[in-house]
């Protein structure tokens, strides 16, 4: 426990520090473009979870990520149409706690902790419709498509019987769209504005290689939720957010098959907005 909550302060502490850095360095090309664009620097907690066909949990990862993330909100001169572009990257290494998988079953009672290292990122267009009202300075309902790719490397270790266990690596490429609504309230000093939706993955790639042969598995995507609640003071902006992931498990390829697997990453994120 003392080791995570260091990893978390580390994190925070490295975006107290570079943001003011970043931010000086981009504002003078921001000034020159016609669109609105922010950046940020921030720590999530991230967990990945498997599941059996009963339901019953198989292994769980959790732990802290670094995150960069950039958004460009285009002037198209056709308002009340909204353009918006996204972009994150993320890194980080988080404790593995669980069961290996032998063939299209997982081994019972064959326990491993270990760590698994992540790095990815993606990338999301966003377009939709955004208006006042009398309640808010802006309602908006939004449609956005994009990419989202990682590495999820997994360390050998040693199991609950004192067997070597070997580390492997994934790596995905998920496909997805998203639908929205947001609400926005300028005040005179402080602005705030929060953000819901369910998320789709329609197109998911794993790639693995197993005892040195390769496969591709395509687990289905399932609907889940996104929310974001930002407080922005003078452009400079405090974000709280949750994004989830929900696969349902994969066809059998070689006796080998991803389980019901679920993502849940719960940050915040400190930027400024140009």
């Amino acid at each position: 426990m003392t080791s995570s909550i260091g990893k978390y302060a580390a994190l925070a502490l490295s975006g107290l520090v570079f943001v003011p850095t970043i931010s000086a360095a981009a504002s003078s090309d921001a000034s020159t473009r016609g669109t609105d664009v922010d950046l940020s620097l921030g720590v999530e907690h991230y967990r990945w979870q498997e599941f059996d066909a009963n339901g019953v949990r198989l292994l769980s990862e959790h732990g802290p990520r670094a995150t960069l993330s950039g958004r460009i909100e285009l002037d198209t001169g056709l308002r009340p149409l909204l353009v918006r572009v996204l972009g994150n990257a993320y890194a980080g290494v988080v404790d593995y706690d669980g069961q290996i998988q032998g063939t299209t079953s997982f081994l019972t009672h064959t326990f491993v902790s270990s760590e698994t290292t992540y790095r990815g990122g993606q990338a999301e267009l966003q377009i939709g419709y955004s208006r006042q009202t009398q309640s808010f300075s802006a309602l908006e309902l939004f449609l956005g498509a994009g990419v989202e790719g990682w590495s999820r490397d997994i360390s050998g270790s040693v199991d609950a019987g004192g067997s070597s266990v070997s580390g492997f690596r994934e790596d995905y490429t998920v496909y997805y769209g998203r639908i929205g609504l947001g609400f926005e309230e300028t005040g005179n000093i402080l602005n705030a504005s929060f953000h819901v939706g369910a998320k789709l993955p329609y197109t998911v790639d794993e790639k693995v290689v197993i005892s040195g042969v390769p496969l591709t598995l395509h687990p289905d995507g399932k609907w889940s939720a996104f929310a974001d609640y930002r407080l922005t003071l003078q452009r400079n902006f405090l974000e709280f957010y949750y994004e989830g992931l929900r696969f349902d498990p994969s066809p059998v390829k070689n006796t080998f098959f991803q389980p019901e697997s679920t993502v849940d990453s719960y940050g915040i994120r400190l930027g400024r907005e140009f």
